[in-house]
């Protein structure tokens, strides 16, 4: 199959997703990088196109491209939502819409940044989406589907979220203690889970697959060597 020219970044300025635009754009693998978003960036480098999240839903927006390679690290919180009901249409609708476009067009893969314990049957609200959409995207055509599951993120956020910082502080200090079965738990950098999706996007095998928290920060950590 001939290597996708383009890639589309959902949740570009996110704490994950600011770092794979970053990669992306210094790799040089991408002839364009699509930035779909609320917000244009202030500047957009040489190979970058900005296109308005709403544009998504317009007549006609599917013809602008041809397959692509779709990362999405996008999502939002209950806080900031307004209500669960809020939540699971930003967190679930706007990725699967997207996904429904380009599973159409052969040979498109999609890259998902999900959750560790994603989970469809589980009584966790947060966990229940990520796996939902998990199952979700199982059902589509792509030529390939690559779902990360890194756990508690690190890394500094444009927007404050307070109980994820405490979190961002506290668990490191104890991340000695969680070995063997237990390392899966342990905090990931977000640089790392964007340089372990870049670095599985250059391998163009058909099929799912899902890489957990301990082998995202194996890879990543092969990779540092």
């Amino acid at each position: 199959m001939k290597r996708n020219d383009t890639a589309i970044i959902l949740g570009f300025s996110g704490l994950t997703g600011s770092f794979l635009r970053t990669i992306l754009n210094r790799d040089g693998i991408y002839s364009k990088i699509v930035l779909l978003g609320r917000t244009k960036p202030q500047t957009l480098e040489a190979r970058e196109v900005f296109v308005a999240l709403d544009e998504m839903y317009a007549e006609g927006f599917s013809n602008r491209f041809e397959r692509a390679d779709v990362f999405c690290l996008f999502g939002t919180t209950i806080n900031k939502a307004g209500s669960r009901e809020e939540f699971y249409r930003i967190d679930v609708g706007i990725p699967l819409s997207l996904a429904g476009i380009f599973s159409q067009k052969q040979g498109s893969r999609f890259f998902f940044q999900s959750s560790l314990g994603a989970d469809p049957d589980t009584g966790n609200f947060y966990l229940r989406v990520k796996g939902e959409t998990e199952k979700k995207l199982r059902e589509m055509n792509f030529f390939q589907l690559v779902v990360l599951r890194p756990g508690l993120l690190l890394g500094e956020r444009k927007e404050l979220r307070f109980g994820e910082k405490l979190m961002q502080l506290i668990l490191p200090l104890f991340s000695f203690m969680l070995i063997g079965k237990l390392k899966k738990y342990r905090a990931v950098n977000a640089r790392a889970v964007a340089t372990v999706m870049a670095e599985l996007a250059k391998e163009e095998k058909e099929g799912t697959f899902v890489v957990e928290n301990d082998e995202i920060m194996s890879i990543y950590n092969d990779l540092s060597k």
